[in-house]
């Protein structure tokens, strides 16, 4: 892979499933006629920015951020709303309150995390606070912090000193805690399949339960007016309960939205809902969401609730994607929604809300890709880590998991239950994959150069360094990666793939270097060919190589002697030539204007069942493209700011 700058900017996790008639059946050896791949896009979707916590104090919006953590977004401009800063957390942002100069975080597995604010363009942790559980909902009263953390039910932290939280007591409520409001000494919890849940703090150090409501629905989140609770209970709607006495609460009013309630907040006398989609199932989209079209009610809704016991709806207003999470201050409403990003909606005349803008960057960058599984994709991600991605429905993947990581991560190779993740100028991180919901990061070794690429023969692995040499780092005890050798070479290495022979490297204006693998921790170069052009990326197909070489197209090589490989043919292309793969007799090549930010390209399908004389019987075109990479008939596309692309690929026999 050619060595790129990580950029944020707009983007998408997009999916294009390509399906053929017949699947291949892999050859005894490539010249041997099989058949050609054929492709028509069958069904797209797009995934944007994940937002799961909003607060705004007057032009600035504070949100927590699946991917990036943590970020302030200047909205005073609500056309145009853009990101002032970010903060990476090891965790998912969650939820977040603003007091004075502090923004407090619930942070997924990570518990408090405490963010001076008082300079949105450089915010800074002040601190962080270990807890127990899984950290979703947040509420501050007074000096406390009470935390709604899933199976860990409620846990309150004195913040009085904001820079030295202090654990104080906590309560299991026997079912997931999530989203939670206070009244006087009372928390009210939703607490999903549990309901609504009376909790009383008066004591933070030793909370009891007073009292609970069971409801028809899946309760999301709850918000106080008075004496009366907005219970946001997914498929069962509003709920309107009177919380005048915790013991015995009571319903008073009921409203079906006709989608999943999710998120309420009461303003200016009217209630706001985030209302999820109608067309997607109930349920958390945890952690990762949902990806694909959504359908029926989709974003906010405004009621009017003057007389509590029939709520009606004033208006609604499709923000697309699932809404997840509203915040309405001074006349407008901040909506987060997957698929959609952040939706700022005009809301100052009820009946007529009136979206006003929208931010739907995506913080990542997709450089690397990984089968851990058949149905399990791990992504090097320039900006956001290590983000693992579920494929078991190609038309509809879904992140399960990530990791920050201490570097920008370019590349990524699995092994058994372990990644091993080139972290550029942080040199390779081994990563525990055991349970993908949960990367863990084990170690890092730092190395010389920029690790850029990364390919594996069993518990070896070999970093093109994006210099003129490769590093070969053994992951035998994962949690103790040791160099053991450094390979000279005649160019920078900036791609690298292992077959049982050799691992060959492309190494730009060098061409490819084969490094007998047979005693692969005392790297050894038996076999090299210069080729017209700047070698990127280099695949393996039995005996065949092929190169992708930037402006100068791509090569074919005859490896079957691995000391004297063989160019058979090399071929032109109308853009550069960045990332090569192949399925079965099908080279996959992407190929796009390297020169440019916005590196719009294309997916290439190339015939090689005859080395000599290649074919291009279909392309792609993508938004951006960076390299590809195939398991069976299923190919996935990594496409920069983009996101990843994937395929699943039939062949049409001839």
């Amino acid at each position: 892979m050619i060595q790129r700058t990580a950029r944020a900017g707009r983007g998408v996790l997009s999916v294009l499933a390509l399906l053929g008639s017949t699947a291949c059946n892999a050859p005894s050896a490539p010249a041997t006629p099989t058949a050609a791949c054929e492709a028509q896009v069958s069904a797209k979707g797009a995934l944007a920015i994940e937002i799961r916590g909003i607060t705004v104090r007057g032009t600035i919006a504070y949100l927590g951020d699946d991917l990036v953590g943590f970020r302030t977004v200047d909205v005073s401009a609500p056309s145009a709303p853009r990101t002032l800063a970010t903060i990476a957390l090891q965790g998912r942002a969650r939820g977040v309150v603003v007091d004075g100069d502090h923004a407090f975080l619930a942070v997924a597995d990570e518990g408090l995390w405490v963010i001076d604010v008082r300079e949105p363009t450089a915010p800074a942790v002040a601190a962080r606070l270990d807890l127990p559980g899984y950290s979703r909902g947040i509420a501050l009263a007074g000096s406390h912090a009470y935390l709604g953390a899933d199976e860990a039910g409620l846990r309150i932290v004195d913040v009085s000193e904001p820079t030295a939280p202090v654990a104080r007591g906590g309560l299991k409520t026997g079912d997931s805690a999530y989203e939670l409001a206070v009244r006087g000494d009372t928390v009210w919890m939703a607490c999903g399949a549990g309901g609504l849940r009376a909790i009383d703090v008066a004591n933070p150090d030793a909370p009891h339960a007073v009292g609970a409501l069971d409801t028809a629905g899946y309760t999301w989140d709850v918000a106080l007016d008075g004496a009366i609770a907005y219970v946001a209970d997914d498929h069962a709607g509003l709920l309107v309960v009177d919380v005048q006495e915790p013991r015995t609460p009571k319903v008073v009013g009921t409203l079906d939205t006709g989608g999943h309630a999710r998120s309420v907040v009461v303003a200016g006398g009217r209630v706001f809902l985030a209302d999820g989609s109608a067309g997607l199932p109930a349920g958390d989209p945890e952690p990762g969401g949902w990806l694909g079209e959504t359908s029926g009610v989709s974003g906010l809704l405004v009621l009017d609730v003057a007389t509590p016991a029939a709520p009606t709806i004033v208006s609604s207003l499709d923000t697309a994607g699932y809404a997840l999470h509203v915040h309405v201050q001074e006349g407008r409403a901040y909506v987060s929604a997957l698929g959609g990003g952040l939706r700022i909606i005009d809301v100052s005349h009820p009946a007529q809300p009136v979206p006003l803008g929208a931010l739907e960057e995506v913080p990542g960058y997709a450089r690397g890709l990984a089968y851990a599984t058949q149905t399990t994709l791990l992504v090097a991600d320039g900006l956001a880590g290590l983000r693992v991605v579920e494929l078991a429905d190609v038309t509809r993947p879904r992140e399960i998991g990530a990791l920050r990581l201490t570097g920008p991560a370019r590349d990524v190779v699995a092994i058994e239950a372990l990644a091993v993740v080139a972290l550029g100028d942080g040199g390779v991180a081994t990563v525990a994959i055991a349970e993908p919901t949960r990367p863990t990061l084990l170690a890092t070794i730092a190395l010389s150069g920029t690790a850029q690429a990364i390919a594996n023969r069993g518990r070896t692995v070999v970093v093109a360094t994006g210099q003129d040499h490769v590093t070969i780092v053994d992951v035998t005890e994962a949690k103790a990666p040791r160099l053991t050798d450094v390979v000279p070479l005649s160019g920078a290495a900036q791609g690298v793939a292992c077959r049982l022979s050799a691992c060959w490297v492309a190494a730009g204006v060098g061409g490819i270097a084969a490094l007998e693998s047979g005693s692969l921790q005392q790297g050894r170069v038996v076999g090299h060919l210069t080729l017209p052009g700047e070698a990127h990326d280099v695949a393996l197909h039995g005996s065949l190589v092929a190169v992708a070489l930037g402006s100068g197209g791509f090569a074919l090589v005859d490896a079957t002697d691995i000391q004297a490989p063989r160019l058979v043919s090399q071929r032109p292309t109308d853009a550069a030539a960045l990332g090569v793969g192949f399925l079965d007799d099908t080279l996959l090549l992407t190929a796009g204007d390297a020169s440019v930010g916005a590196r719009s390209g294309s997916l290439r399908l190339l015939d090689v069942r005859e080395p000599r004389e290649p074919r291009e019987p279909s392309r792609v075109e993508l938004p951006e493209v960076e390299l590809v990479r195939v398991n069976g008939s299923l190919v996935v596309v990594a496409q920069g700011n983009a996101g990843i692309a994937t395929f699943e690929l039939g062949c049409a026999r001839q």
